[in-house]
């Protein structure tokens, strides 16, 4: 069978039902398609505080045609101050020219070079044999085998023709594969049954340097794409400090908060401070945002990252999201632990659940209640809206264990706001239980009622309005109309009117802007 890029991607049997049932069959399919693929209209952020959008319009324009000659640029028509790149694809790719010289590269380098990347020596995981600097190589990815994290084929392989199956194993076998590395390993000189991956080719790229010194170097660039199936441009190094690639909603989720020049703003999941400086953007850099993260390295990030844009009214604290209210001395067992066996944001379940587990800001002894203006609580989530993502690990138990943690930074969130003050809650995944079931959490829970908050919370009852998260470029949120057909009681669903206030971005690009999935709802604080 020829070369070409057709993934068939497994979820979870459990998660597969659940999903399909919330989102409906046949949405569900599109969603599964498109998350393969790799969003075909990339968002870019003008630093508005240094430069002129016509002026980046211009430079940027001249850049990608060097690089990408089918890419277009585009004002998008709500942001003004976000420019739209649209890539191509899927594209025809001749192979031919490979003569059946083949590179393998693991998971995670597969769903980069579809974002635009090249192949760089630490995400290869086998080559023919004899490749020489200036072949040209059809470049193919493995998938995890399911129920496994080990895809099938060990780092270093030599690839014996094309099309083989059944090959020798010829080289060590003791390195990592790339993909998390667990599973059983064929031993030097075993024959190895290989994954079909006619269906998993990526595009041609053109060896820069030789089989041995790919496999020997622990960094550089291994082969240059030269032919893709999607071409999406890449903006590494180009206009540093003028502008910013964000996905589409990710800036949304800042405009819908809209802090005013002069605020207290709170950034409580920052990493990697995106939505941060975008928020500092929009304040002209003046007020305040304070941004938390759990790590110390992502701290430095996120202060690197603001001082190369120029911005000077953000503080980066290593501090721990769930305790940042001053006064809580001890986490609400119920809500914010989380076992060790599940997963890190971006990442695999086990690795997003086990860095939530992290002990972050000993020192930290938290903010006063009500003295935040703006909160954006954009919280570790399943990340099930992001794109081209090739395997889908989570459990049910998992997910609904991470929508409960989540509810853990809500409660954070609402006592740290002011009342009169908004909260913009959003996510990247297209679960329910994260995205309406959280929504729909927030209105119980703070729906009014005459009552004191609990000790732990903001020192007065209040009340968390849902109202509208404009601009809107997305679609309305699920609603019990729509999801008659399961369990309420499991999953509380959101009135039509709640579901028309809320946005679900789908990535099944039924909106028409095809991003990534995303979820977002506002709130306002009122005092009873």
């Amino acid at each position: 069978m020829a070369w070409h890029y057709n993934p068939v991607v497994s979820w979870d049997q459990k998660v597969e039902k659940y999903l399909s049932q919330a989102l409906g069959h046949s949405e569900f399919t599109r969603i599964t398609h498109a998350l393969s693929r790799p969003s075909l209209k990339q968002s870019v952020r003008v630093n508005t505080l240094r430069s002129k959008v016509e002026d980046v319009a211009s430079k940027l324009n001249s850049s990608i045609s060097l690089t990408s000659p089918a890419s277009s640029l585009h004002v998008h028509p709500q942001i003004p101050y976000i420019l739209t790149l649209n890539g191509a694809g899927p594209r025809n790719v001749d192979y031919s020219p490979c003569n059946g010289r083949e590179v393998v590269v693991n998971r995670m380098a597969g769903e980069a070079i579809l974002r635009g990347a090249q192949v760089y020596c630490p995400g290869l995981l086998a080559a023919s044999g004899g490749l020489a600097a200036g072949d040209l190589v059809g470049v193919s990815v493995a998938l995890e085998l399911p129920g496994s994290r080990w895809c099938g084929i060990p780092r270093g392989m030599v690839l014996d023709g094309e099309g083989k199956k059944r090959q020798k194993q010829q080289r060590s076998c003791h390195e990592d594969n790339g993909v998390g590395g667990q599973g059983r390993r064929p031993g030097l000189g075993a024959e190895v049954e290989l994954p079909d991956r006619t269906h998993l080719f990526l595009g041609m790229g053109r060896c820069v340097q030789g089989r041995r010194a790919m496999f020997r170097n622990q960094n550089g660039l291994a082969v240059e794409m030269v032919d893709r199936v999607y071409d999406v441009p890449s903006l590494n190094g180009i206009l540093p400090g003028e502008i910013i690639a964000q996905a589409l909603p990710s800036i949304l989720a800042a405009q819908v908060l809209a802090p005013l020049p002069g605020s207290r703003v709170l950034d409580m999941c920052a990493a990697p401070g995106g939505k941060t400086t975008m928020m500092a953007q929009l304040m002209q850099d003046r007020g305040e945002v304070i941004a938390l993260d759990r790590t110390h390295a992502k701290v430095t990030e996120i202060r690197a990252y603001a001082a190369s844009l120029g911005l000077t009214s953000i503080m980066a604290i290593k501090a721990d999201a769930t305790r940042a209210v001053k006064g809580w001395q001890s986490k609400d067992k119920t809500l914010s632990e989380n076992p060790s066996d599940k997963p890190r944001q971006f990442g695999t379940p086990e690795e997003e659940m086990s860095s939530m587990n992290e002990d972050g800001g000993e020192a930290f002894e938290g903010f006063e209640p009500e003295s935040f203006d703006h909160i954006m609580l954009d919280p570790p989530c399943s990340a099930l809206g992001l794109r081209p993502r090739l395997s889908h690990t989570w459990t049910l138990d998992q997910l609904y264990r991470m929508a409960d943690y989540q509810k853990a930074l809500i409660h954070a969130a609402v006592a740290l706001l002011k009342p009169g003050g908004t909260l913009v809650y959003s996510t990247c995944t297209i679960n329910p239980a994260e995205n309406e079931g959280n929504v729909k959490y927030i209105l119980q829970r703070w729906g009014g009622r005459q009552s004191r908050s609990c000790e732990e919370e903001a020192a007065l009852a209040c009340k968390m309005k849902l109202i509208p998260a404009e601009p809107v470029l997305g679609g309305p949120g699920l609603s019990i109309a729509e999801c008659a057909s399961m369990n309420s009681q499991d999953m509380p669903w959101l009135t039509p009117y709640d579901a028309d206030l809320v946005q679900r971005c789908d990535p099944s690009d039924r909106d028409g802007h095809d991003t990534i999935g995303f979820f977002i709802a506002k709130f306002k604080k009122e005092i009873l």
